[in-house]
This record gives C-alpha cells, sequence and structure tokens, in this order.
C-alpha cells in the first residue's frame, strides 16, 4: 500500500485508481491523527498495492475537507472508482483493522499490527476485605477524611497507588472502586454537591465496606444489573434489530461469565468485530457502534465503560430529546474541535506539567472559547437554544446517575454485612 500526500489541485489525478482508496483527514494539530499514522504504515506492510491511502490535509486542503462534509478529524473515508463506500471518524487502530478485513479483504492484520494487549490469565485469590483487619479499614476511611484539596487524587488514589496495590494490600477488587470513583467524578466536575458533602459521602461509602468479606462478585453483579435489569438497561434504547441480536449474545456471555463459565477469548473478539461492523462503515451507527465495542468485554474488564455508556445511552434517547438529532450532535462536534483549533492556534500546545504556567493557559483558554462562542450564538440562537436543553438533559441525566450510584452501592454493601 502507498501513502501518498494529495492536495486541491493533485487530488482528482490521485484518486483515479483501480485499487481502493482510504482518505485520511487529518491535521498537524491534531494528536489522535498522528497517533493513528504509525498504524497506516504498518498495515501498508501487509497490504502492499491492495489499497491506497492518500493523506489530506485539512488546513491546507480546506475545500477537500468541505467536499467529503468532514467535521471532524482523524476522518477515514473508504473509496472505490471513485464512490465513497463509508467513514470511520475518530477510530481506534482495532476498528480500522475490522473494517479493512471486510472492505478490502485483507486478513491477519489484528494478529500483525493491532497491538492490542492480549490478557494475562489472573492467579487466584483469596478475597477478605482490609485483610480481615479493621485497623486497615480504620486508617482507609481516615486517608479519604483527610483529603484537604478537592482537586485531588480520585478515592482509589487516596487507598492505594494503584489497583493491583489496591487489591494486594487492602484486599478490595479494584473495580469496586470504579463505581466510588465515578461517583466522585460526577459530583465533583459538575458540582452535584460541595465539596465537604462530596468527601463525607464518600467516606459512608469506604465506612460501609464490610471487614474480612470476599467482595469479588459484588462490583461484577452491578455492572451487570445496570446494563441489563436496572432503569438503565442498555437495551431500552433501541429498535435496531441488529443492535438488539447483539446485545442478546453479549448477555449470554455475561451471564455465562457471572456463572463461573470461563467464556473464550476468541468469543469476546468475535463480539468486538460484530459490534465495530455494526457502523457497517455508515455515519448513523458509528456513536452506537463503538458505545457496543466498548462493552465487548468480560465484565470483570469492564471498568467505567458501563456507567460511561448508560450515562450516553440515557441522554442521547431521541425519544427524550425529540428536539436534537444526529445532526445537531454532528454539528456541535464540529464547532467544538474547530475551537479547540482556535484556541491552540492563539495559546500553542497545552502545557503537559502542572503548575501556574498549565493553570494560566486554560484561563486565557477560557477567555478564548467564552468568547468565540458567543459569537456563535449571536449567529444562530435557534440552534444554541435547542443546545442548552440538550445540555441541561446531559447535566440532568449525569445527576441523576450519580445519585443511583451512591444509593445502589449503599444498599449493596449492607447486603454483604447480612
Amino acid at each position: 500500500m502507498s501513502i501518498t500526500d494529495t492536495t486541491e489541485s493533485t487530488f482528482d489525478a490521485d484518486i483515479n485508481v483501480a485499487q481502493p482508496i482510504v482518505l485520511d483527514f487529518w491535521a498537524p494539530w491534531c494528536g489522535p491523527c498522528k497517533a493513528l499514522m504509525p498504524h497506516l504504515e504498518a498495515i501498508s506492510e501487509k497490504a502492499g498495492e491492495a489499497l491506497k491511502v492518500l493523506k489530506i490535509n485539512i488546513d491546507e486542503s480546506p475545500k477537500l475537507a468541505q467536499r467529503f462534509g468532514v467535521r471532524g478529524i482523524p476522518t477515514l473515508v473508504f473509496v472505490k472508482e471513485g464512490m465513497e463506500e463509508g467513514r470511520l471518524v475518530g477510530t481506534t487502530t482495532s476498528r480500522l483493522n475490522v473494517v479493512l478485513e471486510k472492505w478490502v479483504g485483507l486478513r491477519g492484520l489484528r494478529s500483525s499490527v493491532s497491538g492490542e494487549p492480549v490478557p494475562a490469565v489472573a492467579a487466584a485469590v483469596t478475597w477478605s476485605s482490609f485483610a480481615g483487619r479493621q485497623d486497615l479499614k480504620d486508617a482507609a476511611v481516615e486517608r479519604i477524611r483527610a483529603i484537604a484539596d478537592e482537586r485531588s487524587a480520585s478515592p482509589s488514589k487516596q487507598m492505594a497507588e494503584t489497583g493491583a496495590l489496591l487489591e494486594a494490600e487492602l484486599s478490595i477488587p479494584a473495580s469496586l472502586f470504579t463505581f466510588i470513583n465515578y461517583i466522585w467524578d460526577l459530583n465533583y466536575a459538575f458540582s452535584f454537591r460541595s465539596y465537604p458533602e462530596l468527601r463525607e459521602l464518600i467516606v459512608e461509602l469506604v465506612s460501609a465496606i464490610p471487614v474480612g468479606k470476599n467482595l469479588q462478585s459484588m462490583p461484577r453483579q452491578f455492572h451487570y444489573d445496570i446494563l441489563y435489569r436496572s432503569e438503565w438497561a442498555i437495551a431500552q434504547y433501541f429498535d435496531d434489530h441488529d443492535v438488539l441480536d447483539f446485545l442478546g449474545k453479549l448477555r449470554s456471555a455475561h451471564e455465562r461469565e457471572l456463572q463461573g463459565v470461563v467464556v473464550p477469548e476468541s468469543e469476546w473478539d468475535s463480539l468486538r468485530d460484530e459490534a465495530i461492523l455494526l457502523a457497517d462503515m455508515d455515519g448513523d451507527r458509528s456513536r452506537i457502534s463503538r458505545a457496543m465495542e466498548a462493552l465487548a468485554r468480560p465484565i470483570s474488564r469492564l471498568e467505567g465503560s458501563t456507567v460511561s455508556v448508560a450515562i450516553g445511552r440515557a441522554h442521547d434517547d431521541e425519544r427524550r430529546e425529540p428536539y436534537w438529532s444526529p445532526q445537531d450532535v454532528a454539528r456541535t462536534e464540529a464547532v467544538y474541535s474547530k475551537l479547540g483549533k482556535v484556541v491552540q492556534d492563539e495559546l500553542g500546545v497545552r502545557p503537559t506539567s502542572a503548575g501556574s504556567e498549565l493553570h494560566a493557559w486554560y484561563e486565557k483558554g477560557k477567555v478564548i472559547r467564552d468568547t468565540w462562542l458567543a459569537r456563535q450564538r449571536e449567529e444562530d440562537p435557534e440552534f444554541w437554544a435547542r443546545h442548552a436543553l440538550y445540555e441541561q438533559n446531559v447535566l440532568d441525566t449525569r445527576k441523576k446517575m450519580a445519585d443511583y450510584l451512591s444509593a445502589q452501592l449503599q444498599a449493596r454493601l449492607a447486603a454483604v454485612h447480612t
């Protein structure tokens, strides 16, 4: 596969070839674009002349970006005989591999260039929360109570530096703190509670963890219940047969996992492929496809995907938001993508180290963003009025999830005591 830079002046000649073409819309300031490039180069060694990649810098060729309706980058557009057959926006390497295998018939991409980690086989662990010691629990509660700065690390970081240490030192599954961290993050990021109230809530949750109990199955069951048996159950948001069929297969795999059956890694790979191909290179289902891909893994490895997907599907439910369409979502993403470029053009790349320089960058960036967005609202007040309704629904949904997680976790921990 050849990788060629093309421009508005050379594009029509460059695209006049027999083999399938991938149009890679990118920009020098786009980090994800740069991260994707080594993967495209690795694929080139596998594909040979079966595929051609044309790289299009949207800053230098804005008319090409407009011609193909590019709203965000990286965008990969798949073309055969001059006609678009599909696209991937903000893709991952695994999604690109699966689509290319189907579209061009390339085989073995994932085994040769995917770089996906192979999960380790977990060693047998005897779980006994706080190692059966009340003094360890008391010390953990005090570490949470002593947090003086709301910008401090998440609760799990206060308990132990890593998830592995959390499990090794306190014999508590790190997955349990996935939920506690999410409660912290939602309440802090959106100011649903004052900081003293939030800290006291986390103290209450950690205090509710019993001593000397095997808590391994509790967070896994919580993940399952959110996905399939709660008011947040994913299937309720779909009437698409393909999506519902996929969710049925995924639920079956998760049920068997909860029953202690070892689900083969090949089955999870197959589910991930099916989730990716739900989009069928069609932008109309790409967001759904990405959400299903995030869930297509063992419950023990879901981490925050369950909560984030549940929140996303709830606040993107068109039945609750007749005023907000997928086209509006795409337009908003394009606006904020352009805004990010405006800020970076003005201030340069964001500093990577915490400190006064980073703080000053954020403060100046906020002024630029507020001024720029004010002009956008003046130009199209009707769109931004609908956007405000959508944003309020998103906020209400996140608040509802934060309260749900808190109440459910307290109830489930209390049930372990009995």
